[in-house]
């Protein structure tokens, strides 16, 4: 179950998705790109190909700051990318580089192998890539993202979505991250945030592209842009 402490601090981080799922209202915006989710049991260790830790930084913590977010995802055997975990704060950089090197420790301590950190040569990324080289030893990847709207690049990796390729965790252990992972991607691009949409298009571009070649690029127009 959930406790009451998890409860409010869900309240607090997130409206929309507490009242979505415990006050029984509506979702405020119906999904219009990622509309499809599959669920299972965590991954084994020996069905592990790799891990990634995809992120999409801010500068600092000011309240109109955007979010610092790091994904912890699970390459299968299979094909498949299952998504571990998720960290969502705002904090300066100082703080954020320690929490990340926390974050790469523990996905190495739990699956045996070393995660590969991707980051947008954006925002403070290129800081961040920086800084990690020279201090940390850390395995880092900086992507060069030529294509900037974040609605387009949504709608060509939705498609691993619908074909099942990406999985989160059911049922069996509560995690107080997925409900507001599902609610910000439902929302899109209508969300107040879109750092975890963000991280997500990152880590599907990345490893889908090398597996299955660059998606198509797709322009759209939604209703309300």
């Amino acid at each position: 179950g959930i406790s009451v402490e998890e409860l409010h601090k869900l309240r607090d981080n997130d409206p929309d998705t507490f009242n979505t799922q415990f006050q029984a209202q509506s979702p405020s915006a119906e999904a219009e790109i990622f509309k499809y989710w599959d669920y299972g049991p965590m991954p084994s260790v020996d069905q592990v190909r790799g891990v990634f830790l995809s992120c999409d930084t801010a500068y600092t913590n000011k309240p109109s700051s955007s979010y610092q977010c790091v994904l912890q995802w699970i390459w299968t055997t299979d094909g498949k990318v299952f998504l571990a975990n998720a960290y969502r704060r705002k904090a300066e950089l100082p703080a954020f580089m320690a929490d990340l090197r926390k974050l790469w420790e523990e996905a190495k301590q739990v699956w045996g192998v070393d995660p590969l950190i991707l980051v947008e040569n954006r925002a403070s990324g290129p800081a961040v890539v920086q800084i990690l080289r020279q201090t940390s030893g850390l395995p880092i990847r900086e992507v060069n993202i030529k294509n900037r709207d974040l609605v387009n690049r949504a709608v060509a990796v939705s498609k691993w979505f619908e074909s099942r390729r990406v999985w989160l965790p059911d049922e069996s252990i509560f995690h107080a991250w997925k409900a507001p992972y599902i609610n910000e991607l439902r929302s899109f691009p209508h969300s107040t945030a879109d750092d975890q949409v963000s991280a997500t298009i990152l880590m599907l571009e990345y490893l889908f592209s090398r597996v299955f070649g660059t998606p198509p690029q797709i322009h759209m127009r939604l209703k309300g842009w």
